[in-house]
């Protein structure tokens, strides 16, 4: 028997560090920033999602996918109701000749401090506290924003 997801979607994203910085991808319409990666689609399994995900956002880029730190399920109210994701996340390691840049429109990738002002805006909002940490315990959170 086929258990549901208490989501409404799953998505992989990529934690990628350089230095001190971080990479985010910035959504100027909606003004919020969250980590490279996207939606699982019916079929994947999380490896194959985060990689094409990575290949669709990013260009300019070799990457190497690492570790695996955990989930994080967000909810949040959308113009068209309340929404849920469950947010796996993996540690990615860029070539050190690469040089990203987004394909998408409107997304602009950047790399912030964790320090940074806009990082208030990172989705979802637990994992600001998180990136900061340097527990090498998984994530396991569920936030949700009014």
């Amino acid at each position: 028997m086929h258990q549901s997801s208490p989501y409404n979607s799953t998505s992989v994203r990529a934690i990628i560090l350089h230095a001190d910085k971080i990479l985010v991808e910035w959504l100027e319409s909606k003004g919020i920033a969250f980590l490279p990666g996207g939606t699982v689609e019916p079929g994947e399994d999380l490896l194959e999602a985060l990689n094409r995900e990575l290949h669709e956002e990013i260009e300019g880029a070799d990457f190497t996918v690492g570790r695996y730190r955990g989930t994080i399920g967000h909810s949040w109210l959308a113009s068209n109701g309340s929404n849920s994701c469950l947010n796996h996340f993996y540690e990615v390691e860029l070539s050190p000749q690469s040089n990203p840049t987004a394909r998408e429109s409107g997304r602009c990738l950047t790399w912030i401090s964790l320090s940074d002002p806009v990082v208030q805006h990172l989705q979802p909002p637990s994992l600001r506290a998180r990136l900061s940490e340097s527990s090498e315990g998984l994530w396991d959170e569920f936030d949700s924003e009014d």
